[in-house]
């Protein structure tokens, strides 16, 4: 008669680790792919806030419609819609930047970011829209 070395093995366990793993990874691999669509997201939410932010600057030094619309296209992300909307009551300029972020690649959906930033008109310049002088220039020294 032999004598048995080491642990015993039971045949049903075997392939567990396999099964186990194969479980998991689709779980795995989804939250990666939501971590990564978040990143995205937040991405192009500071996309939107920084094209915003430019584009008011140009407009409230008369810059045109155009001119600060192409502009907060080119630095918000891709497919960004801009309004510009001339405050000459208020002496300042709205410019509203908004896009929609893809989530998936595989599903269409698809998450809204939106930045809106205020800046005030600088003296003597035109509102954007033709409106010149909405502010008036300091007197001359």
């Amino acid at each position: 008669m032999r004598a048995e070395r080491g642990p015993r093995r039971r045949g049903g366990q075997r392939g567990a680790v396999t099964a186990e793993t194969a479980i998991a990874l689709p779980a795995v691999v989804l939250l990666l792919g939501m971590a990564l669509s978040m990143l995205a997201a937040a991405s192009a939410q500071v996309a939107c806030a920084d094209a915003a932010r430019s584009a008011a600057r140009l407009a409230a030094r008369g810059e045109s419609d155009a001119v600060v619309g192409d502009t907060a296209r080119q630095l918000g992300p891709p497919g960004a819609r801009v309004a510009v909307e001339p405050r000459p009551a208020e002496g300042s300029v709205r410019v509203a930047v908004e896009a929609d972020v893809p989530l998936w690649m595989a599903v269409r959906v698809t998450l809204p970011v939106h930045c809106a930033t205020v800046a005030r008109l600088e003296p003597g310049r035109a509102v954007p829209g033709g409106e010149r002088d909405a502010v008036p220039a300091p007197p001359a020294d």
